[in-house]
């Protein structure tokens, strides 16, 4: 019946102090983890962060390439066109249906004023630095409207940087 009963008896550990790491090279192991890890870490925040400034600037882009494309469709069946008078840049003259319009910058966004009615076309997270507008008035050609136009994505983390983008476009005769 002894055979069957496993031993009781303590085992005892013979460490040997020659065995294992020293802490110096803990230290090092640990260190280069650290710095290996903090180098990954900071590159996917980089990437996140570009990832967000170029999601921004392109809905900025999108915002004032639609609000271009609104300006030169009217401006396409305008008439009397005028950029006299006016602060900062800004065009004034009567659309196809014989209305005042107006396009100005006021306050980093471009405001459409038809007969004392005020919209503005630009949403809030683009912030536009400058508009002007450069008429080219020439009796043997229709009158060609040149917008100039900086814009900005407004975001929180967004560097500056002004996209600068130019046009023109004709009047219809």
């Amino acid at each position: 019946m002894k055979k069957f009963l496993p031993s009781l008896k303590p085992k005892t550990c013979n460490l040997k102090p020659r065995s294992g790491y020293t802490l110096i090279e803990l230290l090092v192991a640990m260190s280069v983890f650290v710095i290996i890890t903090s180098i990954a870490v900071g590159g996917f925040v980089r990437g996140l962060r570009t990832s967000r400034q170029a999601a921004a600037l392109a809905s900025a882009n999108a915002n004032v390439a639609s609000a271009l494309e609104q300006m030169m469709r009217e401006m396409r069946t305008g008439l009397a066109f005028n950029t006299a008078g006016c602060p900062g840049g800004c065009i004034k003259f009567k659309n196809s249906a014989s209305k005042d319009i107006q396009y100005q910058l006021d306050n980093e966004r471009i405001l459409r004023t038809e007969d004392g009615d005020i919209t503005q076309i630009t949403d809030d997270n683009v912030e536009v630095s400058y508009l002007n507008f450069v008429l080219l008035e020439d009796d043997s050609y229709p009158d060609r409207i040149t917008i100039q136009i900086g814009i900005n994505a407004k975001e929180l983390g967004v560097e500056e940087g002004t996209i600068n983008l130019q046009t023109t476009v004709s009047a219809r005769n």
